[in-house]
């Protein structure tokens, strides 16, 4: 929420507006937090829609990566439905993904040297269109699921396949392990407020400092309609509870949990569980694939 970047506006702008249900009252709510008005430019936006366009027609043959990923076992993965998607987009020459550089500066004692790296490209607008459209793997997407690797045009199919599995394995444990931190906060918050259950707005704050970690008060009483006044009473109940650390400038910022009293999390709201349920399964059926792909490297 500190980052102000024109990349986050527009995507929490364009989130507010096409995302899945949930997602949509969630970015919703992160714009008037942070009042986004920024937009994707028309370069971005037309790379956005042509992977989305791409993705809806993901359903056809298998390209040479997919079907390489079949090949290995992966039939009922939803994985393939990407991986065609990346077969698709790869014969796009705008989709081929840039390598980084490193750039030179003369200095009177010799020279200064940094990496930069491409712009994003490729796979951020596949990624941006898997949020917008709803991952296969989840009820809620699990952003990051295809890494710029996927459109390197020096790998060959079995790397590209292993590279699409490994990125799709790491949004996946990073999205489980998001789920768990969240059923530990909302149990947490539950313990904490619940004793103010006639002041409402006081666990409608901790869940949206429970997601972004840092907000300030400004941004908090945009998010929940509230004025500055009622935005400082939300925070102090929260400092006083034990959640939040109050800092300069009106930061509202996430205290960790003390481990001594840790406990088991209550159940989850039936969306988040469902995602939770899926995203395992989909962790379990990815190791599965990647132990297979493995073997067959080590046969060759």
């Amino acid at each position: 929420m500190a980052n102000d970047g024109a990349r986050r506006d527009a995507l929490l702008v364009l989130l507010s507006e096409r995302g899945q249900p949930a997602m949509k009252r969630a970015a919703a709510q992160l714009v008037k937090a942070t009042k986004a008005r920024r937009r994707f430019n028309e370069e971005q936006s037309a790379l956005i829609e042509i992977a989305d366009e791409a993705l809806s027609l993901a359903e056809g043959p298998s390209g040479r990566i997919a079907q390489t990923l079949i090949d290995c076992g992966g039939h009922s993965l939803p994985l393939v439905q990407i991986a065609r998607t990346v077969d698709r987009l790869r014969l796009d020459p705008d989709f081929a993904e840039a390598m980084g550089s490193e750039v030179r500066h003369a200095m009177p004692r010799g020279t200064f040297s940094h990496y930069v790296p491409a712009a994003p490209g490729a796979a951020w607008a596949l990624n941006v269109a898997l949020l917008l459209k709803g991952s296969p793997h989840a009820a809620l997407p699990a952003p990051g699921l295809v890494g710029r690797t996927a459109f390197r045009p020096d790998l060959e199919n079995e790397e590209l396949c292993d590279e699409l599995i490994g990125q799709a394995a790491s949004a996946m444990n990073s999205a489980e392990s998001l789920f768990e931190q969240t059923s530990v906060d909302l149990t947490r918050g539950r313990e904490m407020l619940g004793h103010l259950s006639r002041n409402a707005s006081a666990f409608e704050a901790w869940k949206l400092v429970a997601a972004v970690k840092s907000i300030t008060r400004s941004q908090l009483a945009g998010a929940l309609g509230l004025s500055r006044a009622g935005a400082d009473i939300q925070a102090r109940v929260l400092a006083e509870a034990g959640l939040v650390e109050l800092g300069r400038n009106g930061r509202i910022d996430w205290k960790r949990k003390q481990p001594r009293s840790l406990q088991a999390p209550q159940p989850l709201p039936e969306g988040l569980s469902q995602a939770t349920a899926e995203v395992d399964a989909s962790l379990a059926e990815l190791d599965r694939l990647l132990a297979r792909t493995n073997r067959n490297q080590a046969d060759h």
